[in-house]
């Protein structure tokens, strides 16, 4: 899984799709998509849940599901963006609750984002 948590870091389809894995096993508490989402790899994301039927609304071991993830990663950067979009366009969950109790629109200061999640 190295290899495939390596190529979700850093954007690489390519290489994903060489590997065998499953996309919902978990790796020190957290999905590929979760990896994805922390990276900004809006086409790893898109990969891992058209091809590799990974759960959108998967749930890390600190409560973080992946659109909340990239929410967090986001600090106005496109890619981050970019995932979101596509996470909320896929069906995401975004009703949830942050751990801290605040609601995922609470958990931006973007205001682009707040729109999404709106």
């Amino acid at each position: 899984m190295a290899d495939a948590v390596w190529a979700a870091q850093n954007g690489d389809v390519s290489k994903l799709q060489e590997l065998q894995f499953d996309a919902n096993e978990k790796i020190k508490g957290r999905t590929l998509l979760h990896v994805a989402a922390d990276y900004g790899q809006a086409e790893v994301i898109e990969y891992l849940v058209e091809q590799k039927q990974a759960d959108i609304n998967a749930i890390d071991n600190n409560k973080l599901t992946v659109l909340l993830t990239a929410i967090y990663g986001s600090e106005g950067q496109e890619r981050f963006k970019n995932c979101i979009k596509y996470l909320i366009k896929k069906g995401a969950d975004k009703s949830g609750n942050a751990p801290n109790g605040s609601s995922y629109i609470d958990s931006t200061d973007d205001p682009e984002i707040k729109k999404l999640l709106a």
